[in-house]
């Protein structure tokens, strides 16, 4: 398996884990083309007759479309951003998703590893590690102001910056809930 597949791999591992953890259903993408990875749903949690929980898929769905690189990547910038260059061809899928204003929101999920791959994950005595950082981006309408110059090359890439206060953690359901101005979720 090639470098660009096991990274690919850990990330889709990554995702599923924190989806786990905050009881989302993640649905697989069948097309290779939309520049959907993975779909995730929210779940409703009900008690049966017999005080025991279950789970019903929600109304609401997020879509993902999943990177990974390294370190070496990524320009850090003085404030603690830091700017990935993304094929043009899913920044437009991003910018599309965004634009048609659909009931379904996409983000697009960047794992960045550290450049030793031998520091990619770790299994201790009493704990996994698996090593950096990840991240979330929605295009935001400052990168409309530029969207000809982005995409005049298809097969290029452009540069997109990721706020530092966009790194994921355990909580994903805030983050889900920001975009469906859920206030009260199961």
């Amino acid at each position: 398996m090639d470098e660009n597949k096991v990274k690919e791999k850990i990330s889709e591992a990554f995702f599923s884990l924190l989806m786990a953890k905050n009881r989302f259903k993640i649905y697989k993408s069948d097309s290779g083309d939309d520049g959907i990875d993975l779909r995730i749903g929210d779940l409703i949690k009900y008690t049966r007759d017999n005080h025991a929980n279950s789970y019903i898929d929600g109304q609401h769905i997020l879509d993902i479309q999943l990177k990974c690189t390294t370190e070496k990547q990524i320009k850090r910038l003085t404030d603690g951003n830091f700017s990935y260059q993304l094929k043009v061809k899913n920044y437009e899928d991003l910018i599309i998703k965004r634009d048609a204003g659909g009931a379904i929101k996409m983000i697009l999920v960047l794992f960045i590893l550290p450049d030793d791959e031998s520091e990619w994950m770790k299994i201790l005595d009493d704990e996994i590690r698996l090593s950096k950082h990840a991240y979330w981006f929605y295009p935001g309408p400052e990168y409309d102001l530029d969207r000809t110059a982005r995409v005049q090359n298809k097969h290029s890439s452009t540069k997109i910056e990721f706020q530092k206060s966009n790194q994921l953690i355990l909580d994903f359901k805030t983050l889900f809930n920001t975009f469906y101005a859920i206030s009260n979720p199961n």
